[in-house]
């Protein structure tokens, strides 16, 4: 059994913080300073101290330009705000409306292409609000589906061993779920029993795409993955069965959509 590696109260892509304040941004620095101080974790501080202060340069000096435009709600504003998860640095990272990241947004201004002249069952593992939303301005018809979560159409579903009948849906979205889940090859296998044929599949996954080796893991890390996948992911989409192409979500995009180069959107399809 796989951990929960979708809740909504603490993922993204499901409330916004909304536009930062100094007033804000000094009591949040306060607190999470004090936090990785006390824990001796000295460049998770600095990574937040360098969020922060490009986050004030961009709401006070810059407060009022619309250099950005999110796709996925239409907030527009001087950036996204920079976030520091762990001892990460992520620039241009979050809406302050929607907390859609580069992925939600790229398949914001992706979807509505794929699925067009879709108008069947959809299966969406894991959802997130932004998505939902996305999905619902096309004609697919949406079923929701997670491992842990109750808040979704088919709850108690492990991606590894689906109880759906063969050639069930028409189209499906995995967005950031293979890194979370033990034995990635059966879970890709499940998704391609269940596709009909002609249908495609939609996978976004958390790696480095400038390498070609898949990074696994010793040990689950905090985020709940497995490992961190290099372009060798395209071999196992292919041993499950789907023919594959790798999407550049960010390619030749107006900037202004914060969608990072190097965002990569699998397509698989069932022949």
């Amino acid at each position: 059994m796989t951990r929960s590696y979708q809740d909504p109260k603490n993922t993204a892509g499901w409330a916004g913080q909304g536009e930062p304040s100094i007033k804000k941004m000094n009591k949040k620095m306060l607190k999470k300073g004090w936090n990785a101080l006390r824990k001796g974790q000295i460049m998770r501080l600095v990574k937040k101290g360098i969020a922060m202060t490009v986050n004030a340069y961009h709401y006070t000096l810059r407060r009022g330009k619309n250099t950005v435009e999110c796709p996925c709600c239409g907030w527009r504003g001087p950036a996204f705000l920079a976030t520091s998860p762990g001892q990460h640095l992520a620039l241009n990272s979050s809406c302050p409306d929607c907390d859609s990241r580069s992925r939600h947004r790229g398949l914001a201004l992706m979807l509505p292409s794929l699925l067009e002249g879709k108008s069947g069952a959809f299966l969406l593992f894991a959802p997130e609000k932004v998505v939902l939303e996305t999905l619902a301005k096309t004609n697919v018809t949406i079923h929701t589906t997670d491992l842990n979560r109750r808040d979704v159409d088919f709850p108690n579903e492990d991606i590894q061993h689906l109880s759906f009948k063969d050639e069930t849906y028409e189209a499906l979205l995995a967005n950031h779920v293979l890194e979370h889940i033990p034995d990635d090859l059966q879970a890709l296998r499940e998704c391609y029993r269940v596709l009909k044929p002609g249908g495609i599949a939609l996978f976004t996954v958390a790696g480095d795409f400038t390498v070609q080796e898949t990074r696994k893991l010793h040990k689950v890390d905090w985020l709940g993955h497995y490992r961190y996948y290099g372009l060798d992911v395209l071999d196992l989409f292919r041993e499950a069965g789907f023919e594959v192409e790798a999407v550049n979500m960010g390619a030749g995009i107006d900037p202004k959509w914060g969608v990072r180069e190097g965002d990569m959107l699998f397509v698989g399809k069932k022949a």
